[in-house]
C-alpha cells in the first residue's frame, strides 16, 4: 500500500492472480476482490462462476423437456373436434394402397387404405382412391391395427376457422 491507503496498479494480469503476503500480520491479502480466506487457504470465488452455469444449463434442461412433453401431450389428443388428422399427400401408391402423408409440421407418415376406408371431397360427395393426387389436403380419420390404416379421407382445405380451432388455442 502506498501512503494515501491504495494499492499501486499492477502491470501484468498475471500479478493480479498472485495472492500478496503482508508480511506484519502473516496473513495472505488478495489483490483480487472477490478471493476469501477460510482457514488459511485461498479461495477464489468467481461470481457466476461454473456452478452458477451447470445450474442453468439444467433449468434449460429441464424446460426444454418440459415443453416437449406438452407437445407430445397435445399431439395424442385427437385434433379437433371430429378427431381427424390434416395431412398434404406427398405420394400416392396405387397399387400398395398406400399414401405418403405430410404433416404441417413437415413430419412424414405412411398411411394404408384398404376396401373399408370412406373417401369423400369437400362437400362430402363420394370419390375414389385414385382421385387422390400428390398436393391434395386431407383430412384423415385413422384406426391403428397391424400399421395406420384410414377409416375415412376427406379432401379439403385448412381454412383459417380450422387453423383457428386446430392449432392457436
Amino acid at each position: 500500500m502506498n501512503k494515501i491507503g491504495r494499492r499501486p496498479l499492477l502491470s501484468s494480469r498475471a500479478e493480479s492472480r498472485a495472492p500478496a503476503r503482508d508480511t506484519a500480520e502473516g496473513s495472505a491479502v488478495s489483490l483480487n476482490p472477490v478471493d476469501t480466506v477460510s482457514g488459511g487457504r485461498m479461495h477464489n470465488r468467481i461470481p457466476g462462476g461454473p456452478l452458477s452455469w451447470r445450474l442453468v444449463l439444467i433449468l434449460a434442461a429441464l424446460f426444454v423437456c418440459a415443453l416437449s412433453l406438452a407437445a407430445q401431450a397435445d399431439k395424442a389428443a385427437p385434433t379437433g373436434n371430429s378427431g381427424e388428422g390434416f395431412f398434404i399427400i406427398s405420394s400416392v401408391d396405387i397399387a400398395k394402397k398406400q399414401l405418403l402423408l405430410k404433416e404441417p409440421t413437415e413430419i412424414t407418415d405412411l398411411l394404408q387404405v384398404n376396401d373399408k376406408t370412406r373417401y369423400a371431397d369437400k362437400n362430402g360427395k363420394a370419390i375414389q382412391f385414385a382421385d387422390l393426387r400428390a398436393g391434395d389436403t386431407i383430412y384423415v380419420k385413422t384406426a391403428t391395427a397391424a400399421g395406420k390404416v384410414a377409416v375415412s379421407i376427406r379432401k379439403g382445405p385448412m381454412t383459417v376457422e380450422e387453423l383457428r380451432r386446430r392449432y392457436l388455442k
